[in-house]
């Protein structure tokens, strides 16, 4: 998504084909869940289940709906700032009358997506991916996202380690394609408690409590230190209410030990970003459970001071349990009383999990408005600071159906929607004059930005980060290379 790498418009992305067609494998587990909360999700009808003709609508999905103008007011006051450019010569007095081109690079915000690591370094290529694909993977990959997220890190039951071909190395040279390429890299996950999930074989048959989990904290801090320079964000802890057998049947319940990995992995990376992530936030009973849980779990942190970042929340959504956009707001209000940063982890959006699907233009048109809205939900809400997918290519998702673009790189129009809002609508672009006093004032989405002046022949660009914080007062000065009457 990055300038820095040049950043296409986003219909000639939607326009790009390619070959390439094999069978990948999924990651993940699906689930059937009835919905707890089916008044708030709109009503669903089958009116003839020979022709699969399943509508579904939810509560301000309509164009003219309030909630639309009140996020994009939201939107004006959280996600942007103003900046004012001076421009002096080498005096150090300011010139009317220059022309100041303000681009933006990068955001501030985190738009993301979960990375195929294999296909990012071209390794273990399968049979039938062409050089088409890797190419399509991997500038896609930098056109819609700013950040990656690395699956290498699951299941701690690989060796981790330094050897050529191990995971350690695949973690590392991914996270460094990401960060040359103008990506931040997160890392999925540190632990997950769920079966032989946890960790080798040989630590798992530790019986002694307080044994096991100095084994758990210490591989935590391990892995942290060893990639601090290379990650900049952390899933410490994994499904910690949904999927917990190990920290129930072997940590014995106890919520101390989560502040102790926590705490671990900032002792091993002081500068990272440090996630729980749950899948806590649909719109069915066994989530709703969950979800009281999550909340009990993050006040048990914030009361006992734990080295916590951020709340993440997956999203595996599908018709049955979709969170509407005021309900969404309302839910990301609960968690953010907590005072940290929340981010989704792993949205996605699909009707395969269902024992009956949409049609495809109808399930594709409510894929496409659903991601929508709910990404204008998040980005307007002030606590919010990452929406993060789970895939891109179709071959590559674990539900065919999500991934925003199919098998044969035609894009879904969830695609389309993505790239208005993130690299236009959300875009910042601008030009224009300075004053009599010497500057010229914008206001800009927060993110990273190139100015250049302009003024007689002679032109100076520089880099600056568009911030709303105490510490910048919004104004940046450009030097150009001409003396006090303007000449060069």
């Amino acid at each position: 998504m990055s300038n820095r790498l040049g950043r296409r418009p986003f219909l000639s992305i939607l326009g790009l084909t390619g070959a390439g067609a094999f069978g990948g494998t999924a990651m993940g587990q699906s689930t059937d869940e009835s919905s707890a909360r089916s008044q708030d999700l709109g009503e669903l009808k089958t009116t003839d289940v020979s022709e699969r003709d399943l509508k579904v609508q939810y509560d301000g999905r309509e164009p003219n709906a309030d909630w639309r103008e009140e996020a994009k007011e939201r939107i004006e006051e959280v996600r942007k700032a103003l900046l004012t450019v001076e421009v002096v010569d080498t005096n150090g007095d300011t010139i009317e009358g220059v022309d100041v081109d303000v681009a933006m690079q990068d955001h501030e915000f985190d738009f993301g997506s979960k990375v195929d690591f294999s296909t990012i370094l071209d390794i273990n290529r399968p049979d039938g991916r062409t050089d088409a694909d890797i190419r399509n993977y991997r500038q896609y990959t930098q056109d819609m996202f700013n950040k990656g997220t690395i699956p290498a890190f699951v299941p701690w039951v690989l060796t981790w380690g330094e050897e050529v071909g191990g995971p350690g190395t695949v973690a590392r040279l991914t996270a460094n394609w990401l960060h040359d390429h103008g990506l931040k890299a997160k890392a999925h996950t540190l632990l997950w408690f769920w079966g032989d999930r946890a960790g080798p074989e040989e630590v798992l048959a530790i019986e002694d409590k307080e044994e096991l989990q100095q084994e758990f904290t210490d591989h935590v801090r391990t892995e942290t230190s060893t990639f601090k320079d290379n990650i900049d964000t952390w899933d410490v802890i994994n499904h910690p209410i949904k999927l917990n057998s190990v920290w129930r049947n072997q940590l014995n319940s106890d919520p101390a030990a989560w502040k102790e990995f926590l705490d671990a992995a900032r002792e091993g990376d002081p500068d990272g970003e440090m996630l729980i992530n749950e899948a806590a936030f649909r719109n069915d009973a066994q989530t709703a459970e969950i979800r009281g849980k999550y909340h009990d779990m993050v006040r048990y942190l914030k009361d006992n001071d734990a080295d916590l970042d951020g709340i993440g929340f997956m999203g595996h959504f599908d018709p049955k349990s979709i969170v509407p956009p005021e309900e969404a707001l309302d839910r990301l209000d609960e968690f953010a009383r907590y005072g940290f940063d929340i981010r989704f982890t792993e949205y996605d959006f699909t009707d395969e999990n269902l024992d009956k699907q949409l049609p495809k233009e109808q399930f594709e048109r409510l894929q496409a408005d659903y991601t929508r809205d709910l990404l204008i939900a998040c980005f307007s809400h002030p606590a919010v600071t990452g929406f993060s997918n789970w895939g891109l290519w179709q071959p590559l998702h674990w539900r065919d159906r999500a991934a925003f673009y199919r098998e044969d790189w035609s894009a879904r129009p969830h695609t389309e929607e993505w790239q208005r809002l993130v690299n236009d609508e959300w875009w910042t672009d601008d030009s224009g004059k300075t004053d009599s006093s010497g500057t010229y004032t914008t206001e800009g989405f927060k993110g990273e930005y190139e100015i250049t002046a302009s003024y007689d022949g002679t032109s100076s660009t520089t880099n600056a980060t568009i911030i709303d914080d105490t510490s910048w007062d919004g104004s940046v000065t450009v030097e150009l290379d001409v003396d006090g009457e303007g000449e060069s």
